[in-house]
């Protein structure tokens, strides 16, 4: 399995990294894979306008975990996919969710670097992506928003309602192939690649906010509370091979009502508090097991199982495999 984890917003970092792990040189910020990886490519730009975009085009040869880190430095990306499955794709957007198999879909959705994010994808996969990386100054200016603050709120309404999920229709397919057909071996059109990118981005948030116009910004959070929940946060996780803290123990460290406590800290990482913690059990589970230096039972056992099948039942349910398979 090809495995990256990162958490630069810089797009040429993360293509070097890429290149790096694959003992390759990229070469005008574009990166061919190499037959044992996948076919196609990787290419990335910086934009005059302070866009940065990252553009796949590729089929993979092998299994892969992508996984951008959570990070302090606020940034968001804007991210325009079209996958083929062939077998099994589980992306986590905030929060986890399952795509079936054998399937074509195509999304486009909005993430933020202060949650994590990944795909973990099977041989077969073909990938045709361009992600957008904006910062949250270049976002309020773009959504004439009073300040950078409301920048997070606005993805927090946005997440909480479930509105990132935007299908592709034939217009961004269309849109994306106009990227797509530019040679990967010369650099970009600046000017021309900045143009198509703005009207991606237009078109996205013209939609998102027509279709729900007044229902945005119903999640209300300021600096000061956001801080505390990440302290509550680190607090859970701190640990996977005890019992999580209870809630009115974690609402007394983030000086919060716990029905408070709980409404805020669902609105967002996306999950409930106990259900979030399981979640990235599971998640340091797969690193574990991904690093083929501990078995199932020993995994199982660092993370407080006593009992191996119930382990094997909980990251079955997670992953819709078994710690073996994986």
């Amino acid at each position: 399995m090809f495995v990256l984890q990162y958490n630069h917003n810089d797009y040429e970092l993360i293509l070097n990294d890429i290149a790096r792990e694959l003992g390759l040189r990229p070469k005008n910020c574009t990166l061919h894979f190499p037959e044992n990886v996948g076919t196609g490519y990787i290419r990335c730009a910086k934009l005059p306008n302070g866009l940065q975009v990252n553009i796949i085009n590729a089929s993979l040869n092998q299994d892969w975990w992508i996984h951008r880190i959570k990070s302090n430095e606020e940034f968001y990306t804007l991210r325009f996919d079209e996958l083929e499955i062939p077998e099994s794709l589980t992306m986590a957007i905030d929060r986890e969710e399952k795509l079936e198999s054998r399937k074509k879909i195509g999304s486009a959705y909005l993430t933020s670097s202060l949650f994590d994010w990944y795909y973990i994808g099977g041989k077969g996969l073909k990938f045709k992506g361009i992600n957008i990386l904006f910062s949250k100054e270049w976002m309020a200016k773009y959504l004439g928003l009073n300040n950078t603050q409301d920048v997070f709120t606005t993805y927090l309404s946005i997440k909480a309602d479930r509105f990132e999920l935007e299908p592709l229709d034939e217009e961004y397919i269309r849109l994306m192939n106009e990227i797509f057909t530019d040679d990967p071996d010369n650099p970009f059109p600046v000017l021309s690649l900045q143009n198509k990118l703005l009207i991606l981005i237009e078109r996205f948030f013209t939609r998102l906010f027509e279709r729900h116009k007044g229902r945005l910004f119903s999640v209300k959070i300021n600096n000061d509370e956001l801080e505390r929940l990440q302290h509550v946060e680190s607090i859970l996780i701190k640990s996977f091979n005890t019992p999580p803290p209870s809630i009115p123990q974690l609402a007394k460290v983030a000086a919060m009502s716990p029905t408070k406590l709980k409404k805020l800290f669902k609105a967002v990482y996306g999950n409930a508090i106990y259900e979030h913690f399981q979640k990235r059990r599971m998640k340091h589970a797969a690193e574990l097991l991904l690093t083929k230096k501990y078995s199932v039972k020993e995994v199982g056992s660092k993370l407080g199982y006593a009992n191996l099948s119930n382990f094997t039942l909980a990251f079955k349910k997670e992953f819709r495999r078994l710690p073996s398979e994986f």
